[in-house]
């Protein structure tokens, strides 16, 4: 089978890396323009889909938590372990005014401002340009961290969930965190939302256990609540060194999908299967959640290797349907096409896919198709073989080989590795009869004789497979398969 993965076709010297794009917009309730840096999955240009959200704050830290959460999100998502995201970092003005609650004397801070930024401007403003689900999760290091939790308390309808550190390091807001949930556990009211929480004793020179202490009294407020109910998770980094430690965005990802990847991937054998698992999802998770393109291109190659064809294609093009530009899925309904000898089939997905983008390898996979079908015999023969059946065939055989202008070419490599195609699927007399003139046609071929010989053995005729694994040892005595293949054969027979 194909590789999953194809070669991205060459960059020129000089050209610039990129990895998303600045966006500026004027916000009426912040009274400033604000920055942001937007990084869209891989395929969503080539796409029709929709995406959620992952919100980063400080995202104008671009080296530092902007860079992590890109190459997080895609590295899971292109593995097929989470969602694919469009990312949204959101560059700081102001960062104690934004995402604290309260000012130092106790006075309200802008956090209720900007979550209004966010509710009433920004998620309008994405949604206008670019193609998003009503899914979103906020990361947010240092005082982001205290937004986040700020966001959970005060307006849980905003986001699904939170990825963040230790929101309780600024002393004067931790009070005020810990009173009100109390009071919204006490009411019953707590916002029922994932929150996966980072944290660690010191941060390069600095203390925080005095923080950590909060962390652990807020957590044990859910105590009598049941954690398996509110959703908490905490990450504890021992022996921190780094002054700027990690938000932990790549363990809280995991965390939150961890059904995304199915446990029993081996029971969905189908393409309803696979729609069933995920609707199931959906519900779970309150959006709509698409089947992840990796899953249906390994339950596609799974099929195909075990000869189920029909039910690969289907779910290639059930890809196709939802994403017609999918690379993954033109690669390998070309390979499909190519392996059941509908070869203009095969070229029309070729040229889709070059359509889109260049790959050198597909380019000679295609003239080579092209070639393939201006001078090959197997190319007029097998269509006739699939539709007609094998006399059909074999009359059209004897009528190219005696044509005079031998315009058809008759090789020998063409017609092993055609039999090979029919042998994986399962049709092991037509095999048989392909092998059989590829021997005729090439009497002095060792290896002609040896798929001969695992044709007649795979059809359950031991006499005959014996003979022809003979034939192709004595024509090359070093032919190890043969010697091999014979051994086990003749063992069978004793």
């Amino acid at each position: 089978m194909a590789a999953a993965s194809l070669t991205i076709y060459a960059q020129q010297d000089g050209e610039e890396i990129s990895f998303g794009k600045y966006r500026i917009f004027h916000s009426e309730i912040l009274n400033e323009d604000r920055t942001l840096l937007v990084s869209l999955p891989d395929n969503y240009l080539n796409s029709n889909l929709s995406y959620p959200v992952l919100y980063l704050l400080y995202g104008d830290q671009v080296k530092g938590y902007y860079a992590e959460a890109v190459n997080v999100v895609h590295r899971l998502s292109n593995s097929g372990e989470i969602p694919p995201f469009v990312i949204v970092g959101i560059a700081n003005t102001d960062r104690y005014r934004d995402c604290l609650p309260l000012k130092p004397d106790g006075k309200p801070g802008g956090a209720d401002k900007f979550l209004g930024f966010l509710k009433e401007e920004l998620n309008p403003f994405l949604k206008t340009n670019y193609r998003i689900k009503e899914f979103s999760i906020l990361a947010g290091p240092q005082a982001g961290a205290a937004f986040c939790l700020y966001s959970n308390l005060e307006k849980s309808d905003i986001f699904n969930a939170y990825i963040l550190t230790n929101p309780f390091w600024t002393e004067y807001t931790r009070s005020y965190f810990l009173e009100r949930t109390k009071n919204l556990l006490a009411s019953d009211s707590y916002p029922n939302k994932f929150m996966f929480i980072t944290y660690w004793d010191y941060e390069g020179w600095q203390d925080h256990r005095d923080a950590v202490n909060a962390l652990q009294k807020f957590f044990s407020l859910f105590d009598n609540q049941g954690t398996s109910i509110i959703p908490i998770c905490l990450n504890y980094l021992p022996d921190n060194k780094d002054f700027i430690p990690p938000i932990g965005l790549k363990e809280g990802l995991r965390k939150y999908f961890l059904n995304y990847i199915p446990v029993n991937y081996s029971e969905l054998n189908t393409l309803s299967d696979i729609k069933k698992y995920y609707s199931a999802l959906s519900r779970e998770y309150g959006y709509s959640v698409d089947e992840p393109e990796m899953l249906l291109v390994r339950k596609s190659d799974d099929l195909q290797d075990k000869g189920d064809f029909v039910e690969a294609r289907e779910i290639l093009n059930y890809m196709l349907l939802k994403n017609p530009n999918s690379l993954d899925a033109l690669f390998r309904m070309a390979n499909l096409h190519r392996m059941l000898g509908e070869y203009d089939e095969a070229i029309t997905y070729y040229d889709k896919f070059l359509r889109i983008r260049k790959e050198p390898f597909l380019e000679q996979q295609l003239q080579a198709l092209l070639n393939f079908k201006k001078v090959s015999a197997v190319y007029v023969l097998e269509p006739i073989l699939n539709t007609m059946g094998i006399e059909a065939m074999l009359v059209k055989f004897r009528e190219l080989k005696i044509d005079p202008e031998h315009t058809r070419v008759f090789s020998e490599a063409e017609f092993n590795f055609w039999g090979y195609r029919l042998l994986q699927r399962g049709e092991i007399e037509k095999a048989l009869e392909v092998f059989k003139l590829n021997a005729d046609l090439y009497p002095e071929s060792a290896n002609a004789y040896d798929s001969l010989g695992e044709a007649y053995m795979k059809s359950g005729d031991t006499l005959n497979a014996i003979r022809n694994y003979e034939k192709s040892l004595e024509l090359n005595p070093n032919n190890e398969n043969a010697k091999k293949m014979l051994e086990q054969l003749k063992e069978q027979q004793i």
